[in-house]
C-alpha cells in the first residue's frame, strides 16, 4: 500500500538529527482511547502536525466492566477516556483540531466494518491525509483487526478517487507460537523494512507522562515497554484468512468475538462494499 512513501517517512523517523518531521498529512489511526500511546507515542513526538483518529469510545456497552473500572455506567467510562486521551495528547503535542473520535463501541468495531471502512475513507479526504499509521493484523483485539481491514478497504477507495495513502502498520498484542499472550511493540517474526525506534530522553519521560495520562488503563499498559516501538510498510493483507495462523487472542477473553464470526463480518462488509463499486482484486 504505496510502500515507497511508507519505507521514506519511516526512513526520515531514523534520521539521527532528530529534527520534528513535518506531518500535516499523517494520520495514526487505531482503536481505542490508548493505541497511540502504547505503540506510536515517539512517533507523534517526532512529527508536528499529525492527526491521531480513534474509532471506538473506549468502552465497552457493559454496566459490569463500566464498575470494574470505577464508573457507574459505560457513559462515564467513555467521558473519562476522553479526557484521559486528550490529557496524553496535550503531552503528544497533538492539538484538539488534529483528535478525531468516532466513538464506535469498544469490542465493537466489526459490527460495522463497511460503515467504519466508509467513515474512515471519508475522514481521511476530508483531513487530505496521505499516510497513515495503524494496526498490524495480528488476532490480538478484534477492534484492532477491524480497523486494519478499514484502513486497507479506505485505501481501495480512496485508489478509485487517485487519492494516495500509504500505509504503515504498528504491532501491540497477539498469542505467540507457544500459545502465551504477548504485550509487546514488536512483530511475531521479522519483518520485510521493519524500523525500530527507540523512545529515550526527554521524549521518553513524556510517554511515561501519556501513559499515566491514561489512568484507567494501567493495569495493561504496565505490561510494555515505553522504550521500544516498531513499525514497517503495511502489506496487502488477505482478510479473508485469519492472522497469526490462526493463532487469536481475543478468543481467551469474553469479548463476544471467535475466528469464525470476525471472518463472516469480514465477508459481508467486503460484499456490502463491492455493492457500492469497491473492487477487491
Amino acid at each position: 500500500m504505496n510502500g515507497e512513501a511508507a519505507s521514506a517517512f519511516l526512513q526520515a523517523l531514523q534520521t539521527a538529527e532528530r529534527q520534528p518531521i513535518p506531518a500535516n498529512r499523517l494520520a495514526v489511526v487505531v482503536a481505542h482511547p490508548d493505541d497511540e500511546t502504547i505503540g506510536a507515542a515517539g512517533l507523534l513526538m517526532r512529527t508536528t502536525g499529525a492527526h491521531v483518529l480513534v474509532v471506538t469510545d473506549g468502552a465497552p456497552r457493559s454496566a459490569e466492566v463500566a464498575r470494574d473500572h470505577g464508573f457507574a455506567s459505560f457513559q462515564d467510562y467513555a467521558a473519562a477516556r476522553r479526557e484521559e486521551f486528550q490529557g496524553a495528547m496535550a503531552i503528544a503535542g497533538v492539538p484538539v483540531e488534529r483528535q478525531i473520535m468516532l466513538d464506535f463501541a469498544d469490542q465493537g468495531a466489526t459490527h460495522g466494518l463497511a460503515q467504519l471502512s466508509a467513515m474512515l475513507a471519508g475522514a481521511l479526504i476530508a483531513r487530505n491525509i496521505t499516510t497513515v499509521v495503524t494496526h498490524a493484523y495480528e488476532g490480538g483485539h478484534p477492534d484492532h483487526d477491524a480497523v486494519a481491514f478499514a484502513v486497507q478497504a479506505a485505501w481501495r477507495l480512496l485508489q478509485q478517487r487517485a487519492h494516495p495513502l500509504a500505509a504503515i502498520e504498528m504491532p501491540l498484542y497477539r498469542l505467540d507460537a507457544q500459545g502465551d499472550c504477548e504485550f509487546t511493540t514488536s512483530f511475531a517474526r521479522p519483518a520485510e523494512g521493519a524500523t525500530d525506534y527507540t523512545v529515550a530522553g526527554s521524549m521518553l519521560e513524556r510517554k511515561r507522562a501519556m501513559i499515566a495520562a491514561h489512568a484507567s488503563q494501567q493495569e495493561v499498559l504496565k505490561l510494555f515497554d515505553p522504550v521500544c516501538e516498531q513499525f514497517r510498510p503495511a502489506p496487502l493483507h488477505d482478510f479473508t484468512q485469519l492472522p497469526n495462523e490462526g493463532r487469536l487472542m481475543y478468543e481467551r477473553y469474553p469479548w463476544g468475538m471467535d475466528g469464525a464470526l470476525f471472518q463472516r463480518r469480514v465477508g459481508e462488509a467486503m460484499a456490502a462494499l463491492a455493492r457500492e463499486g469497491l473492487r477487491w482484486d
